[in-house]
């Protein structure tokens, strides 16, 4: 494997280690990763539970102490960790990490399987060396952020879900397993989590090798998946209250009461302009 590594492999992986592991080897971390890390670490010791996660006793949002701000997925495995290797803040460095690596291999997997050509497919280093480089992405890597377990499931939900010009298109097997990612995605960080819904859409705008309507049917198929997860997740009185009180308090309040922008339209003006 090293014996084939060129000097764009090596310049990708002096990058990527530049970028993240001076940072995550040094103590202090951004508000929102240090929070998310207590309320981890606090279920991994048993405060709180899955579906209402605990930060602290001083925490009170809409008259509920458990912690909503996102569905509870990346809290919960990040607990696992934190029960398996005790209490460090290398627990959750650790985990970003891990995060960070799953999901350069996946792009490394999607470039791989894009290209057919060998030459081609050895270029993988230039779609990992493009994303690490971004500092929005490194950044949230070197803080704990929710992004990092929702980059991996949503690269996982692109590399099963497109057809990567097959004619008869994904099979029903990668339908399944990408919309399994899409629920995992949305359990992680609500709705950016189902964005990759779109890629039959965007496979099919791009190679026209199908029909319309059998664009349409994948579309379903990657839809029934998490909806029918989260039909069973709503037979679960808990886990239909705190999932509820996410979407109505923290997604649907948020929007409507707090938005980040004056309008709705300011990322596409912005854009334009």
């Amino acid at each position: 494997m090293f014996a084939r590594m060129t000097p764009f492999h090596l310049l990708t992986l002096a990058v990527f280690i530049a970028l993240l592991l001076p940072a995550l080897l040094a103590e202090g971390m951004f508000m929102d990763g240090l929070l998310y890390t207590c309320v981890a670490r606090n279920l991994g010791e048993g405060l709180g539970t899955f579906w209402q996660p605990y930060f602290s006793a001083t925490w009170s949002k809409w008259d509920v102490n458990s912690f909503h701000e996102h569905p509870p997925l990346a809290f919960g495995i990040q607990a696992v960790l934190y029960r398996l290797l005790g209490d460090s803040i290398y627990v959750e460095r650790g985990y970003s990490l891990l995060c960070a690596l799953a999901s350069a291999g996946f792009l490394s997997a999607i470039w791989r399987r894009l290209f057919s050509s060998l030459e081609e497919a050895e270029l993988y280093w230039l779609p990992i060396l493009c994303w690490i480089g971004v500092p929005v992405v490194f950044w949230s890597f070197q803080n704990n952020m929710q992004e990092n377990t929702l980059s991996v499931f949503v690269l996982a939900a692109c590399y099963w879900g497109y057809s990567y010009g097959r004619p008869e298109g994904p099979t029903y097997g990668g339908l399944l397993l990408a919309g399994i990612s899409i629920f995992a995605a949305s359990l992680t960080k609500g709705l950016p989590g189902l964005f990759p819904l779109a890629i039959p859409f965007f496979d099919y705008l791009v190679h026209r090798h199908d029909s319309f309507g059998r664009m349409l049917g994948r579309s379903l198929l990657l839809l029934t998946v998490p909806v029918l997860l989260y039909g069973l997740l709503a037979t679960i009185p808990v886990a239909r209250e705190s999932l509820w009180f996410y979407l109505k308090f923290r997604l649907l309040s948020r929007i409507e009461v707090a938005p980040s922008v004056d309008s709705r339209g300011f990322c596409l003006s912005q854009t334009v302009l």
